[in-house]
């Protein structure tokens, strides 16, 4: 054996000269695509699943496709000679509005022939995407989803948060009606559906209805079901801006965000410049009164801390007295609730997790 043999094999034993995916399975690890040839033409065949990644990077344990590669491959693909049509496979949960609605708008406005298959399913910015193709096809297998962008405006606190959110339903709507066979009322009343909503909610249609006629006020643990319901920042539902700190984010006494949902609570966020939040802290004051515990329930779980004061937690039909060092962590999908015992205030830290 000579010594270049010699250098080649070892080179080998370390994986220096191990041979490299062939360019067209790297496409298909990378990209989720692959080029299809035979005697009718050449079709691009281009997979959007999970959730559509926008400007904030999902975690690595989270199925995603990522807008900044599909968009530059959409655009190459229109101006390419080699490429007869476009296929999407479509399986995705939804994801970010604007990138979503980037990549629709995209695959809309090529000349190139495009078809969408939904496999699985197609739910709520999936839905632009569905119709954006000159064609568009779902198996029988599969499901669509559309929900509003926002709750409705009298839940919202922050008159911005609704404009905002109003804003980006109008884009939505008018791009689906437009690439789609419905028609705007149509759409609207399938989104805006009472029903549908206080089942995504999680709340009866009684309650729901109320809260949506009548403006009354909405427990705080109701908007944090509904910020994680449609992937929204609890605190840009309540103050229209969203948190974009995703390492550490300090909070100096008294610089909490304060949150005023029903009279006698008074609420800090802890963590309102934080995003993607696994729980959310809340510091709350409860002001001296006489009127029984409003009464909530979610899902999750919840951890409440006394830190001043005495309050008495009511848990179904049990009263608990806690006074300042005593906690309770409870399942709150039993109806629960605080108030102030005695004539001073008292002040409590409320983690909740669903």
């Amino acid at each position: 054996m000579t010594d270049e043999t010699k250098e080649t094999k070892q080179a080998s034993d370390y994986g220096e000269t191990q041979e490299q995916p062939a360019p067209a399975m790297q496409q298909l690890v990378d990209m989720g695509s692959s080029v299809v040839k035979n005697r009718h033409g050449t079709v691009h065949c281009l997979t959007i699943v999970g959730q559509v990644e926008g400007h904030m990077v999902l975690p690595n344990n989270t199925k995603s496709t990522k807008y900044e590669h599909v968009l530059p491959l959409l655009a190459s693909l229109e101006e390419s000679d080699d490429v007869d049509g476009l296929l999407l496979l479509l399986n995705t949960v939804g994801g970010d509005i604007e990138a979503g609605l980037a990549i629709a708008e995209l695959v809309a406005g090529m000349r190139l022939p495009t078809v969408t298959l939904v496999l699985g399913g197609g739910h709520s910015i999936g839905v632009p995407l569905a119709v954006a193709p000159k064609r568009s096809l779902i198996a029988p297998s599969a499901s669509m989803t559309v929900h509003p962008i926002r709750t409705n405006g009298t839940l919202i606190a922050a008159p911005q948060t609704y404009h905002y959110f109003d804003r980006l339903q109008e884009r939505i709507v008018r791009f689906v009606t437009k690439n789609s066979g419905i028609s705007e009322k149509k759409l609207l009343a399938l989104m805006l559906a009472a029903e549908d909503m206080a089942a995504d909610l999680d709340v009866d249609l009684e309650t729901y209805i109320q809260w949506e006629e009548t403006g009354a006020d909405v427990p705080i643990s109701a908007i944090y079901h509904m910020a994680n319901r449609f992937g929204i920042e609890f605190t840009e539902i309540l103050t229209g801006k969203s948190g974009h700190l995703d390492t550490f984010h300090l909070i100096k006494a008294g610089e909490g965000r304060e949150v005023d949902r029903l009279p006698g609570y008074h609420f800090e966020d802890l963590a309102w410049r934080f995003t993607r939040k696994d729980f959310q802290p809340l510091l709350v004051t409860l002001d001296p009164h006489d009127e029984p515990a409003e009464l909530v329930d979610h899902r999750g779980q919840e951890f409440n801390y006394i830190l001043e004061g005495s309050i008495v937690f009511t848990f179904d039909d049990r009263e608990i007295v806690l006074d300042a060092g005593d906690s309770i962590f409870f399942n709150p999908e039993h109806r629960h609730g605080q108030r102030c015992n005695g004539n001073v205030p008292a002040k409590f830290l409320t983690i909740i997790s669903e």
